[in-house]
């Protein structure tokens, strides 16, 4: 399940209002991931799991920290914002640093494939039925 872009658009803009007045980069990563394995001609593990991460860059006077975390809570980015001000302080500068050319103001979800991203892992796991049932009748083991 992706979070949406409305969803997105509010942690970007709890997360500019938290570290201004100091520059800030924000990125959030969407992830999903399917496993299947077989093991002597049976399904025997089909895991899925949705994983989100926000990736925060903090900027100031030719300084630069950064963090992630996975929590989206407003209180997990008040202080994740919190240590990265901290942080700011006592960080030696960086004479090569340069900010970021330019702020994107239209997001566009890419790389999204809705074919396998909106199926249920109960359903992928349908897929592995033919390999499993054409090595039992063969009198082979599968695994994979």
């Amino acid at each position: 399940m992706l979070l949406g872009k409305e969803k997105i658009q509010n942690i970007i803009v709890e997360v500019k209002k938290l570290a201004h007045p100091d520059p800030v980069e924000i990125r959030i990563r969407s992830q999903q991931s399917l496993f299947l394995r077989m093991s002597q001609s049976s399904l025997h593990q089909n895991t899925f799991e949705d994983n989100y991460t926000i990736h925060i860059n903090l900027y100031g006077n030719k300084k630069r920290v950064a963090t992630h975390t996975n929590d989206f809570s407003k209180t997990s980015l008040k202080k994740a914002v919190s240590y990265l001000k901290r942080d700011l302080q006592t960080v030696p500068e960086d004479p090569y640093l340069t900010l970021f050319p330019e702020i994107k103001r239209n997001m566009e979800l890419k790389n999204v494939t809705e074919d396998t991203s909106s199926r249920d892992p109960k359903i992928l796991a349908e897929f592995c039925k033919p390999i499993l049932e054409k090595s039992r009748s063969h009198h082979l083991i599968a695994s994979g």
